[in-house]
């Protein structure tokens, strides 16, 4: 949030997440949303299907079975989406993790959207929905929206969420290549 939004209800969270050859998903978990504050973090030991959990702030740690081996974070999935050739009426799942559950989340390609972007350009892009469940690291931001663009790169350029204090979007401004 910026500092006018923080002086009211701070909202800082982020996600760090590593895959290591394939082998290892590591991802960190930082919130902080007004009063709470958490910073937790795992490991995805995809040859030994098992999880290693931690929560720094409150000094505890489990170590719990990989049920699946189809099994991402958040970020993953949406990495994962990005490489999905995608199609308006599609349905299919994302089996994630986040540090408290695993759940599977619904996934759906609404439609096809002209999406007008800054600059006066706009862009053909596909409406995606996952459905996050009440539980877990996205349990107060439901109604997720994600407009990728209908093409090769599937760039996300704009996000949508009902949070517990409204509605959030998030737009792409600029991008470059780097090559």
């Amino acid at each position: 949030s910026n500092s006018v939004v923080s002086s009211i209800y701070t909202v800082n969270d982020s996600t760090d997440t590593r895959l290591i050859k394939g082998r290892y998903l590591l991802t960190r978990i930082k919130q902080h949303e007004g009063l709470f504050k958490s910073d937790t973090g795992f490991t995805i030991m995809y040859p030994d299907r098992k999880i290693f959990w931690v929560d720094r702030l409150k000094k505890r740690y489990s170590n719990e079975p990989l049920e699946s081996l189809d099994t991402l974070d958040f970020v993953s999935g949406f990495y994962f989406l990005r490489q999905k050739a995608l199609k308006t009426g599609d349905r299919f799942s994302l089996r994630l993790y986040d540090g408290d559950t695993t759940t599977t989340v619904p996934v759906a390609v609404l439609r096809k959207e002209e999406l007008a972007l800054p600059g006066m350009r706009s862009a053909d892009t596909l409406v995606v929905q996952p459905a996050f469940a009440e539980s877990g690291f996205f349990k107060n931001n439901r109604d997720l929206l994600v407009w990728f663009t209908n093409d090769s790169y599937r760039v996300p350029v704009r996000f949508e969420a009902t949070t517990p204090l409204g509605r959030v979007v998030a737009e792409l401004v600029s991008s470059e290549r780097v090559m």
